[in-house]
């Protein structure tokens, strides 16, 4: 039984989406507050916050919601922001809205400001259930903003721990 433990050590495998892609000397890591282009209120302090949660969670590394004492920085602004109905009950009112979400970040050490990941691009593209008690188009989306920034944060850090 050790010999085979010692022979699956030796090949490369390893869990998914704790760090792996990580450098060794990154033990840390700052996320300041992503900066919004889009006219949606709220949505950088709540990508922000999800990020922290999903960085030390997943990667096993200390995070801190900002730049200084770190070992590398998340740097990242949000583009642009869409939700669209795409699913109409027989009221005509809206049983699913697809949101878009595009943005750019990148990982940055600090040490040597050698970029460990970027996307310069990073689109995300979800579809959500929208509840029945005919709320309106707009009062759902912000209800749906703090699973859109989870599912999107949980996204960005597997990109990054998986090195996509």
């Amino acid at each position: 039984m050790a010999v085979l433990s010692l022979v699956f050590a030796g090949c490369g495998y390893s869990l998914v989406g704790h760090g792996g892609f990580l450098p060794d000397d990154i033990q840390s890591i700052g996320v300041p507050e992503f900066i919004n282009r889009t006219d949606r209120p709220e949505l950088e302090q709540r990508i922000t916050e999800e990020l922290l949660r999903q960085l030390q969670v997943r990667s096993r590394r200390r995070t801190t919601a900002g730049r200084e004492g770190v070992d590398a920085v998340l740097l990242g602004e949000v583009t642009s922001f869409r939700s669209l109905p795409v699913e109409f009950n027989p009221d005509g009112r809206a049983r699913t809205i697809e949101v878009v979400i595009t943005a750019r970040s990148r990982l940055q050490a600090t040490s040597d400001d050698r970029i460990i990941w970027a996307a310069d691009h990073f689109v995300f593209r979800q579809s959500y259930p929208v509840g029945e008690e005919g709320a309106e188009f707009v009062d759902v989306e912000s209800l749906a903003l703090e699973s859109v920034a989870r599912d999107f944060a949980e996204a960005v850090v597997t990109s990054i721990l998986e090195g996509f």
